[in-house]
């Protein structure tokens, strides 16, 4: 039962720090790509696939998501 909460909480603070930089880069001009997702979060481009098979899910999940409220709140206001 430990093992689940470590690895829910992992997968989660995973799958947000992939938003963040999907967001990031969206927000800065810049061309989303699975590279360039992986430069700005700490994980390979099989973990990126693991999570979001495409690029596309992962741009309407941030612009959804917790992460646009945290980071994009900025650009917002």
């Amino acid at each position: 039962m430990w093992v689940r909460t470590v690895t829910r909480s992992r997968r989660q603070r995973t799958e947000q720090a992939i938003l963040r930089a999907t967001l990031g880069i969206i927000l800065s001009g810049e061309k989303l790509t699975k590279s360039a997702v992986c430069r700005e979060t700490p994980c390979s481009p099989a973990t990126l696939f693991r999570f979001f098979p495409d690029l596309e899910v992962a741009r309407i999940n941030c612009f959804l998501g917790a992460a646009a409220k945290e980071y994009g709140a900025p650009y917002f206001k």
